[in-house]
């Protein structure tokens, strides 16, 4: 998940994402719907559920791929 790979989606200030796993710096999260990528640590905060983040960005965008390189 690099800041230079693709976007697929944004994500609203406030939209709650779950928790697939994190590979440095990055979460995979899922949203409602079922779709999977990936979101920057930095965009996100711990909500009551370990197992959930918040989006705490205006937006952010929603990765395609695990990966550092275009």
């Amino acid at each position: 998940a690099g800041e230079r790979e693709e976007a697929f989606r944004t994500l609203e200030a406030g939209a709650v994402v779950r928790v697939r796993g994190s590979y440095n710096g990055w979460w995979r999260v899922s949203v409602p719907g079922g779709l999977t990528g990936w979101i920057s640590s930095s965009f996100l905060k711990e909500s009551e559920l370990p197992s959930e983040r918040i989006v705490d960005a205006d937006r952010v965008n929603f990765r395609v791929r695990p990966t550092t390189t275009d």
